[in-house]
């Protein structure tokens, strides 16, 4: 509700607001309540969902219409993955995005410290093959983790043992993995190791409908059509005994960081951001402003409860659910996986507690799952996906009671509302009196922010409630983090009784320093993130900025002249200085003959001279202004023959695709240089140096490649009037999240 006074006032510019919100179930829901208010001033009000229509067209345009309106509601991901369309767009017609200028973003610090490690991807089918990973996987199935390969949960890598390498090197028959014709196999081999032995079915992922669906390691949902990058979702499909699809190439990527950067002005809301004000002013210029309760928090937060085992820590959590469902208090048990969410339910559902399951696999049941989570007695079972964001009505929610049933507006809806209502109200005396809704955490995250998050769900707008966290010693988060330290304290505590909760406050607060010891570790990892991604964003900027000028001076004909008429000259000097300049030694007539060849060659024309002139210190420039007029009037002797709109406009597209298609593999070409990053910093170089000046010199590259092959297309192509086919990125773009 607080959001509606900076979002009016920003949309008086007319520059639009875009209010960003984590899924399409609360951009939905802040859309219809906030816009109420906002219509009633006069402002339209749009929305982005993930699917707003299966024709591409309408899609489009709703899209473009809700991104036109005063003040937008819109996922994240949306956001970010409509940006990168438009700068893959081959005409204007085609963008949907009128420009960043004020975003609010709701659950700030999830989207801007927890989501920036993963950078957003659009791609799209590559050319290799897919039968080597179906190969490998039959030989990593074979493989022993314990003595054939390590993987580091912590940082999802993995590597194989001198003894794993020699198996797989025999087993695939194909010789040393380190020969450079055996990188594909080398790469397969890698992912396919790392599907087995870091990624987990029901905990990263889920098989649905013949797919591997990932799963939001923030919000617990899962992202259908999204796919891990590098192979690595090939390895998983070849894991799972799927149809292997074709290995992505990337079209586009981009941080969050990166773009929320882009904005004039942004600011944000959450309930736990203090604890990264530093990250927040540093990175983004922000400053974290506290704002005390609305009312007194009256919830009760008990201390963590801690046991050895796992099979201990679910029959107390049990137990638990067991006592407070008696009492008439409604139940939220906030899971780490889908995997756990199930097992909880089963073991409730044997001791005849109903439950309601909120996961990956149930996510279209969100809204009525948590509007009657708060009713008297209710248990309901959740992965992160209750955990931020989400309001539970103590004694339900008497809307959706009605319209589950009921059209809203009938005479029989209004009287089935009245009588629902003094039900839910009645409800919700009963759930005050008992103690308001108890919060269930059955582990620590690797963010605390995560679990206050999930404590306030309970004892909201001053209600009562409680919440705690019960843990055990064979929780992921401290396997992953302190396998050591983990294996000591089990050794400790093995004479202790089973299904006895471990009270030495020093346990806890070893327990907790481990967790502090993940996030300072994030930190560092999320700083360095942003380092490396800055040298990228700089390229991506000045190539999305020249392909909107591409597209934005369409009709200018003198500016597309010009712009031509500059990359020709480039062109011709720079193919002189290749030729001439050659600090080795001093160029001879064979060079000039060669150069003049090639001048024939990339300007379609045999006519072309290279002056007769003396090699004499720096000759390139005498020989390139000689040419340029050349060329020059031959650019114009095809306009004179050409319809001119037609000719620009062949030209444009010819230069966008030719943007594009090189800067997918200048980005392919980045990613296979991050993966080598780990053996730069073994030879003792500062990996981000190296990064830097690489990166440097293929954007230089890239940009003369693109002047080269644009201006020979320009003059090999003949004009026919027609519209060239190009793919679009609307039809066959997949968005993904790198793995």
């Amino acid at each position: 509700l607080v959001a509606t006074l900076p979002s009016y006032l920003n949309a008086l510019t007319g520059k639009g607001v875009h209010v960003v919100t984590v899924n399409d179930y609360l951009a939905s829901r802040d859309a219809d309540w906030m816009g109420r208010i906002h219509r009633f001033l006069g402002l339209d009000v749009g929305v982005v969902l993930e699917q707003m229509s299966k024709k591409e067209e309408v899609d489009r345009k709703m899209r473009r219409d809700a991104y036109a309106a005063d003040i937008t509601y819109v996922t994240n991901h949306e956001l970010v993955f409509d940006f990168l369309r438009d700068n893959l767009a081959t005409d204007a017609s085609e963008l949907v995005h009128r420009g960043q200028h004020f975003a609010i973003v709701d659950e700030v610090d999830m989207l801007l410290i927890d989501e920036v490690r993963t950078p957003l991807i659009i791609s799209g089918p590559s050319e290799q093959s897919n039968q080597l990973f179906k190969q490998v996987d039959k030989v990593v199935r074979r493989l022993n983790p314990k003595l054939h390969y390590k993987v580091e949960l912590k940082s999802k890598t993995a590597s194989l043992t001198e003894v794993g390498l020699e198996k797989v090197e025999a087993e695939l028959g194909v010789g040393a993995l380190s020969d450079p014709n055996n990188l594909g196999w080398y790469h397969a081999v890698y992912q396919s190791v790392l599907a087995h032995g870091a990624y987990k079915n029901d905990v990263d992922y889920i098989v649905k409908s013949g797919q591997v669906q990932l799963i939001d390691e923030h919000t617990g949902r899962v992202s259908p059509d999204k796919r891990f990058s590098n192979g690595l979702h090939q390895a998983l499909e070849a894991k799972e005994k799927l149809t292997v699809q074709p290995e992505d190439k990337t079209y586009a990527r981009m941080s969050y960081q990166s773009y929320f950067r882009l904005y004039d002005k942004i600011s944000g809301m959450t309930g736990t951001g203090q604890s990264e004000k530093r990250e927040f002013q540093g990175t983004y210029g922000m400053k974290v402003l506290p704002i005390p309760t609305n009312k007194p928090i009256a919830r009760v937060d008990y201390e963590d409860a801690v046991f050895v085992s796992t099979e201990e820590k679910m029959e107390a959590i049990v137990s638990e659910v067991k006592t407070f469902h008696k009492q008439g208090r409604p139940v939220l048990i906030g899971t780490e996986s889908v995997r756990e969410s199930e097992q909880l339910a089963r073991r409730l559902k044997k001791k005849r507690i109903p439950c309601q399951v909120l996961n990956a696999k149930h996510h279209e049941r969100e809204a009525d799952i948590v509007a009657q989570a708060g009713r008297k007695g209710a248990v309901t079972i959740s992965t992160n996906m209750a955990g931020r964001g989400t309001d539970i009505l103590l004694g339900g929610n008497p809307d959706k009671l009605v319209s589950k049933k009921l059209t809203p507006g009938t005479p029989k809806y209004e009287k089935a509302l009245a009588r629902y209502t003094e039900e839910c109200e009645t409800n919700r005396h009963e759930v005050i009196e008992a103690g308001g809704l108890h919060v269930i955490g059955t582990s620590y995250h690797e963010a605390s922010r995560l679990e206050d998050q999930l404590r306030g769900r309970a004892g909201r707008q001053g209600d009562p409630g409680s919440s705690q966290f019960i843990l055990c010693l064979e929780d992921e988060i401290f396997l992953k983090f302190g396998e050591r330290e983990v294996d000591e304290l089990m050794a400790r505590y093995d004479d202790v009784e089973r299904y006895t909760e471990i009270t030495e406050p020093s346990l806890l607060r070893h327990l907790k320093s481990l967790r502090k010891k993940v996030q300072v570790e994030y930190a560092t990892e999320r700083t360095e993130t942003l380092k490396y991604d800055l040298i990228v964003n700089e390229q991506r900027n000045h190539i999305y900025e020249r392909r909107a000028a591409l597209l934005k001076d369409a009709e200018d004909l003198d500016l597309h002249r010009e712009n031509v008429h500059s990359m020709i000259e480039k062109v011709v000097f720079e193919l002189a200085d290749i030729y001439l300049n050659d600090p080795e030694y001093s160029p001879t007539d064979d060079d000039l003959d060669e150069l003049e060849e090639t001048y024939c060659s990339v300007f379609r024309s045999e006519s072309i001279e290279v002056p007769d002139i003396e090699l004499i210190g720096d000759v390139s420039e005498k020989v390139a202004e000689h040419v340029l007029t050349q060329v020059l009037d031959l650019r114009k002797k095809r306009e004179d023959k050409s319809d001119i709109e037609d000719l620009f406009a062949l030209e444009r597209e010819i230069l966008l695709e030719t943007i594009d298609t090189l800067w997918i593999e200048h980005l392919t070409a980045i990613e296979r240089l991050e993966e080598g990053l780990d053996l730069v910093g073994y030879a003792q170089q500062d990996p981000l140096v190296i990064f830097r000046k690489k990166v440097g010199m293929m954007y230089k590259e890239l940009l003369q490649t693109i002047r080269h092959q644009a201006v020979e297309v320009w003059f090999a192509i003949k004009v026919t009037g027609k519209k060239r086919d190009r793919r679009s990125v609307w039809k066959g773009g997949r968005r993904k999240r790198k793995g």
